[in-house]
């Protein structure tokens, strides 16, 4: 026997309709869902500071993913450098700080499609193990975006092709 819808077309509203049995479910938690939810958070005024971080971020069509899935991994990672960059302009209009909860939440809204990830854990290792010296030249630049920074992998000892995996490089 076929399935009973034949063709999905944008314009459908069946798959936006939930099953009677999951929705009725969902009413019967036996817990309180926004105690767990402030429990998650780390607190109701959390709760209330994220929940404020993704109704702003949601607000801008800039941040839309509706179009990710039909886009060529070279578009993919333009649309996310120009997220990355989007993102930056808000928080600085908006007072965030670059370690602050709210640029977090901002990140985790977007799902991590954001092409700045690693440039952000350079930053991190930067103002953890760098020297005095090294952080006053480089913090400025990468803060500012005046550089991104990436890292390169060869594959010689790292990637996939497995069965050639290499335990030592002499040069």
């Amino acid at each position: 026997m076929g399935s009973p819808v034949h063709r999905v077309s944008l314009g459908d509203t069946w798959s936006r309709q939930m099953h009677p049995d999951i929705e009725s479910e969902r009413y019967m938690q036996s817990f309180d869902v926004e105690r767990l939810t402030n429990i998650l958070d780390g607190g109701a005024q959390n709760t209330a500071l994220r929940r404020k971080v993704e109704s702003i971020i949601h607000s801008y069509p800039e941040f839309s993913c509706k179009d990710n899935y039909f886009m060529t991994q070279n578009e993919r990672y333009k649309a996310a450098m120009q997220r990355a960059f989007h993102i930056r302009l808000i928080a600085r209009r908006l007072g965030w700080l670059e370690d602050g909860r709210e640029l977090g939440y901002a990140y985790r809204a977007l799902s991590g499609d954001v092409a700045l990830n690693i440039h952000r854990v350079f930053v991190r290792a930067l103002r953890s193990l760098g020297s005095e010296e090294q952080i006053a030249k480089w913090d400025p630049l990468c803060k500012n975006i005046q550089i991104i920074a990436t890292y390169a992998q060869t594959e010689l000892g790292h990637g996939t092709y497995l069965q050639g995996l290499e335990t030592e490089a002499t040069y």
